[in-house]
Parts: structure tokens; sequence; C-alpha cells
């Protein structure tokens, strides 16, 4: 679940809010093979909505389009570093056809677990609004972590991106503090 509270104006309030649901599962038989032992089968289901300042008498809302997502994932190990791939077809609702997307997730306690360094990056593609061509979207989001305790960090997350939630966008970085509880 994310969250922007960045919205124009006063008191600033939420401008947008994103979830998503995914899960993994192993496929029993494949487990036995030593070189699709870690394949597993991807469903994930996507959703959200962002608010705009349209004038100061008049704000607008608009959904991120929701969408399911379903695939393959497999762990790419680099010396005592993993990172999970994932390689999927995205189906947006009302899409013309459907879309892929490329994701990348990585998590690394460093120094005894103190510092916590987490994000993901995706490239996929979806269709233009208002013409009937494809577009890239690259996001990505790096967190660092400073963990106070097992539960408890402090951090900061670049927001990475083009082309999102919809193009033509140039390039941004959006730099975030946040806090941090593990449940």
């Amino acid at each position: 679940i994310d969250f922007d509270f960045d919205f124009p104006g006063s008191p600033r309030s939420m401008s947008a809010a994103y979830f998503e649901i995914s899960r993994e599962f192993y496929i029993p038989f494949l487990r036995r093979n030593d070189f699709f032992d870690q394949l597993s089968v991807h469903i994930e289901y996507n959703d959200g909505f962002t608010a705009y300042e349209v004038s100061d008498e008049l704000m607008g809302a608009a959904s991120f389009n929701n969408v399911f997502l379903a695939g393959f994932g497999h762990p790419v190990n680099i010396g005592s570093f993993s990172v999970a791939t994932q390689w999927l077809i995205r189906v947006p609702r009302a899409s013309e056809s459907p879309d892929f997307q490329f994701t990348i997730v990585w998590a690394q306690p460093v120094l005894k677990n103190r510092i916590f360094i987490t994000g993901f990056a995706d490239l996929y593609s979806q269709d233009k609004l208002f013409e009937a061509e494809k577009e890239l979207v690259f996001q990505a989001e790096p967190q660092f972590w400073y963990m106070f305790t097992s539960k408890l960090g402090a951090g900061t997350e670049l927001e990475i991106s083009k082309n999102f939630p919809y193009g033509p966008e140039s390039w941004k970085i959006r730099p975030t503090l946040a806090l941090r509880w593990d449940f």
C-alpha cells in the first residue's frame, strides 16, 4: 500500500493511493529438477487513484486503471545478493490488448541487519492515452532503511519514473522520507 500526501493547498492532503496484491506459487513437480527448482507462478492485482488540482476551486481524480498480471518468477543470485525477477503479462481493464511487464525486486540487510536496502524496478508497456499505440513505462523505488530495532526503522525512498502513470512524461526523481514498522 502506498499513499502520497502532496496535494496542493492547505491543509495538504492525500493525492494518490495505490495497492497491489501479489503471490508466488511453486510447482511441486518442477522443484525436483535443479534447473526449475526456483521457478514460480506469479499472480498479481494492482489498483489505485490520483487526485489533481484543475483550478483553485476545482479538483479532479483519475484511476490508475486496475491491472491483472500473471507470469513466472525466478531468483537471480549475484554472489550473496539475490534479485527476484518476474516476467509477466499485464491485462489492464478496458485495454485493447495485453501488455508485458518485467520486474526485479531486491532486499539485502547489511551491517548486522542495521541497514536494509530494498526496492523494485518495473519496465512495462501500456496503451497511450487517446492514441492507438503503446508506450514504455519505467518505475523504480529503491529504499534505504536504518533499523533502530528489528521492527522500527527510518529511511528514504527514491521514486524514479518515466511515463508513470501515463505518458508522455519526462524522467522524474522524487525523494521521500519514511518511517517503517514491521508487523
